[in-house]
């Protein structure tokens, strides 16, 4: 599958490829996110009753606290989507809207990234990363038959407070 240019990972993004729906299975996450002393995971991207149900499911079996942005994640038909979302909120994660989460994420401590992975920190200050995915979504471009993808922005301990 071909990454969509308007969300393609930059060089200084950590990227894992993953050959299986969950975004744990068979890769490295889990040991990244160890490493950064993550506790909490805000997941967009595709498809939500697939990948994204069971990236998502699968971090709370790590005790990972979870969040979703409705407008970040779609699915290939409108009913799936809500479907998954309902079920998701209902018994394993928050489902927020992204303007919500943008403005917990401006609000986070400064510096809560410099040591542990100084590339999120910077990702956290000049919020590209979220500027690129809330131009992605608001495009006509967001098309499953375009890219399957899935993104996440990894938020360690003293920021797990994340808008529910």
């Amino acid at each position: 599958n071909d990454i969509v240019k308007e969300i393609a990972p930059e060089v200084s993004d950590l990227f894992i490829e993953k050959r299986k729906p969950s975004a744990f299975f068979g890769t490295p996450l889990m040991s990244h996110l160890n490493m950064m002393k993550a506790d909490s995971l805000i997941i967009v991207g595709s498809t939500t009753s697939g990948c994204v149900r069971a990236s998502a499911v699968d971090a709370l079996s790590y005790d990972i606290k979870v969040t979703i942005p409705h407008e970040a994640v779609f699915d290939r038909g409108e009913a799936s989507h809500k479907l998954a979302l309902f079920d998701l909120h209902m018994k394993y994660v928050d489902v927020t809207d992204l303007d919500e989460v943008s403005e917990y994420l401006k609000n986070l401590t400064p510096g809560l990234f410099d040591e542990t992975f100084p590339p999120s920190a910077q990702a956290l200050k000049d919020s590209k990363w979220l500027i690129r995915l809330k131009k992605f979504f608001k495009s006509k471009s967001c098309t499953y038959k375009l890219s399957f993808f899935q993104h996440f922005l990894i938020l360690k301990k003293e920021a797990s407070t994340i808008p529910q």
